[in-house]
């Protein structure tokens, strides 16, 4: 009998609310910040966060679709 075990170790990750903003804006495939997200998408590292960073990011995106919002009925 032979046990196998996962010698490779994810690694533990928390992004800052900006990150995930600027992945979001930006129109370059190769931004580090679109990278990121990516590299979580294909599991290469668990994405960890907290409440306040989780309403944080919200915050964000809703000041974003504000923004877009408003510019539409200028």
């Amino acid at each position: 009998m032979t046990i196998q075990m996962e010698t490779e170790t994810k690694f533990r990750v928390v992004l800052d609310a900006n990150v995930y903003v600027a992945a979001y804006l930006s129109t370059n495939e190769r931004s580090p910040n679109k990278e990121l997200i990516q590299r979580w998408l294909a599991h290469e590292f668990t994405l960890l966060f907290s409440q306040s960073l989780l309403k944080e990011i919200i915050e964000k995106f809703n000041a974003i679709l504000s923004t877009v919002i408003n510019s539409d009925f200028e």
